[in-house]
């Protein structure tokens, strides 16, 4: 009886060692995750200085993150972008932890930047406080990486060095918008010559030439570099349901567009201000739409690029002492020796008191 509740001690003994080294790992371990949206942003500057506000495409970053374990005294966490060579670091500030563990950041670039065009990489380091590195420390907590060719085609679309496509149907939209808001005050002057001028410029803008191309053609280019990101990153639920938003926007923009056209046609023909006022209504109506659908497009196209933030599934470097580390491994193999042993010792002596019993 004595021998049996010493192995039964042993195999407990054994249970609770082994949990004891993993709870020390979890422990060091860095929690919590979100999302690193980038969209437009305004900087407006001193305007006692005389600065006006300038629009940066691209230029804002907002972090948000749940369930992250505050850092230690002393520490603090620090968010990153690194360029696609690793070559730049770019600090983003102290990423402030709420009580309840939420992180909610905002960044603005002090440059015109586009910040999709320059970085492919997110990342959170624990830093010391006060810190004179203006450099990361080797400690990552959270770490990610947008996909090669995802973030090759909202470059596509973005980089206005080239078609920039998403950009230029945002654009030619509201360039579309502003000639039909002018024939409806045309209208309304009864000047249905003026009125006719201005929905042909209209029209010109949405056809557009091949010099440059127009709403159909820029709405096409933004609908194929979408589904060509949508199917490079099949598993990436952000990722597909951006592409498909972004396909669906741009497609309802060309068809707004274009009806747009249609009703222009029916406004010119029109030989009274009274069923021209009508008309133009319309017109002024679809592309207002076709101008929101491109926006729509274009904020989608930039969502394909956010960061899906998480700790990394990699080791991280050691925190604390370095023999905490050593403590975890050399505990779990004992742990599991104890188990091992005393599970054998135990089960054997209940086969060897069945058969003395028998």
């Amino acid at each position: 009886m004595v021998r049996t509740r010493a192995l039964r001690f042993l195999l407990i003994l054994g249970l609770v060692a082994l949990l004891i080294p993993v709870s020390l790992a979890h422990a060091d371990g860095h929690s919590g995750s979100g999302t690193a949206v980038i969209s437009d942003a305004v900087i407006l500057g001193d305007p006692f200085a005389g600065d006006t506000p300038i629009d940066v495409a691209s230029g804002m970053i907002t972090v948000a993150m749940s369930g992250v374990k505050e850092p230690a005294e002393g520490t603090a966490l620090e968010g990153w972008l690194v360029t696609d060579d690793g070559s730049r670091k770019h600090s983003l500030g102290i990423l402030e932890v709420s009580a309840d563990g939420t992180v909610s950041h905002e960044y603005v670039t002090d440059a015109e930047e586009n910040l999709l065009l320059t970085f492919n990489t997110f990342v959170i380091t624990l830093e010391p406080v006060p810190d004179d590195d203006p450099e990361p420390s080797g400690e990552i907590t959270h770490a990610t990486i947008l996909d090669g060719e995802v973030l090759e085609q909202i470059r596509l679309l973005l980089d206005e060095t080239g078609p920039a496509a998403g950009v230029n149907l945002v654009g030619k939209a509201e360039m579309a918008a502003g000639h039909a808001a002018q024939a409806q005050a045309a209208v309304s002057s009864g000047d249905l010559d003026e009125v006719k001028a201005q929905l042909d410029a209209m029209n010109a803008v949405i056809s557009g030439t091949e010099e440059d191309p127009g709403i159909a053609w820029l709405a096409e280019q933004v609908v194929s570099a979408a589904t060509v990101a949508g199917e490079a990153a099949p598993d990436d639920e952000t990722v597909g349901g951006a592409s498909d938003a972004t396909v669906e926007a741009a497609n309802s923009a060309a068809d707004s567009a274009s009806a747009a056209t249609a009703a222009a046609a029916l406004a010119s023909a029109a030989t009274s201000t009274q069923v021209a006022t009508l008309h133009i209504g319309n017109v002024v109506n679809l592309i207002s739409e076709a101008a929101n659908q491109a926006g729509m497009a274009y904020t989608g196209t930039q969502e394909m690029g956010t960061y899906a933030v998480a700790a990394p599934t990699t080791d991280l470097p050691a925190t604390g002492e370095p023999i905490v580390p050593l403590m975890v491994r050399y505990g779990l193999i004992a742990s599991i020796v104890l188990v091992l042993v005393g599970s054998v010792m135990f089960f054997g002596s209940r086969r060897r008191s069945g058969a003395s019993a028998a």
